[in-house]
């Protein structure tokens, strides 16, 4: 249909139906005043074609999207600011105000939410917010660790804690999907694929993010484990949200949400690298994948390969050869038992 409509068919065919006799060449007076209406002709059959595109899921984007699925009560899951607390090291007696900025290693800006004195002990940790609503917000401990302006007195900053509660918006293929599984499941309130449904529709928590445990500590009894949008455990900011989110409570029925307990894989490896190559980076490329092969493991339990993590690491730039993998000492698979209500982390890695 579109090859039909573009403007090179659309003036062969009106120059066809031109009566014989007259000149049709290029620069002539009929070519040259049709050939501008089969451009527009043109534009406006794709304009046609785009708008019909609009009106079903598989092709809408964007704001359609959001008015296909509003049609049946879904939104999108909107950004969070990730939320922590940074502790300041230096002199005591100096002073941090509201506003005051921290960075993490990446340079992503937070704010401090609350003033405060470095006491006589030489520190003080505060509560501080990001400036930007987006998963990247959720640093791990140690991360934030920048002062983009320097505040007096202070000569250090860490966090000691996670932060947590970050999301992005919800893309437009993760609410097409999540809009999928309502309609495939048709879910009963009370069910257990209704509490998982309902968990993945707050803000932070990913699809795939929450799982139902039906009757786990008796008649009436419901447990959610709910894992923040990087599918590691989910901060108290984001269990609060989804407690939240079931109140009032279906009659009957006693609610507990809780997250994952990680299971902390450590990685010791011996790595021959290329001359010349960054060792510092190819150990960051490397963790950087393992980290994204942990994130499939959800709540479900499964087992972590070791040749599969020896694949990602010879994937990495600037890796010639590695021996003696072993994952927590062993040099084995790993399994997490899907019962366990563990996912596993990623600890520390050392290249021999």
């Amino acid at each position: 249909m579109a090859e039909m409509y573009t403007s090179d068919n659309i003036l062969k065919r009106m120059l066809e139906h031109t009566e014989p006799g007259y000149d049709k060449s290029a620069g002539g007076f009929i070519y040259d005043s049709q050939a501008p209406v089969a451009d527009e002709l043109a534009a406006y059959h794709t304009e046609i074609e785009n708008k019909n595109d609009r009106h079903f899921l598989d092709t809408a984007y964007g704001e359609d999207v959001d008015r296909y699925v509003g049609d049946y009560g879904m939104e999108r899951k909107k950004a969070e600011k990730a939320v922590g607390e940074c502790t300041f090291i230096g002199s005591p007696g100096s002073a941090i105000k509201v506003g005051d900025r921290v960075a993490d290693v990446n340079g992503l800006i937070f704010y401090v939410t609350q003033a405060g004195v470095v006491g006589d002990n030489g520190e003080v940790t505060l509560p501080i917010e990001c400036a930007s609503a987006t998963a990247n917000g959720n640093c791990e401990i140690g991360e934030i660790n920048q002062m983009p302006v320097t505040i007096r007195g202070i000569i250090q900053v860490t966090n000691r804690k996670a932060t947590g509660g970050g999301a992005s918006t919800e893309t437009d293929n993760e609410l097409k999907e999540r809009f999928r599984n309502r309609m495939k499941h048709k879910y009963v309130a009370g069910s257990a694929p209704w509490y998982e449904a309902e968990a993945e529709s707050v803000d932070g928590v990913p699809n795939g993010g929450a799982k139902c445990v039906p009757t786990w500590n008796g008649g009436g009894t419901v447990k959610l484990i709910v894992l923040n949008s990087d599918f590691q455990p989910a901060e108290d900011v984001l269990l609060d949200k989804v407690r939240n989110h079931f109140i009032p409570p279906i009659v009957g029925a006693i609610l507990t949400v809780v997250t994952a307990a990680p299971m902390k894989i450590n990685i010791s490896v011996d790595v021959v690298t290329s001359p010349d190559s960054d060792r510092e980076k190819i150990m960051s490329d490397f963790s950087e994948k393992v980290k994204e092969y942990f994130k499939t493991f959800k709540n479900d339990g499964g087992t972590i390969v070791i040749k599969y993590i020896g694949n990602l690491l010879f994937s990495v730039e600037g890796v010639e050869d590695y021996d003696n993998l072993k994952l927590n000492e062993q040099d084995g698979n790993i399994v997490i038992a899907e019962t366990s209500e563990q996912i596993p982390v990623l600890g520390g890695v050392t290249f021999g």
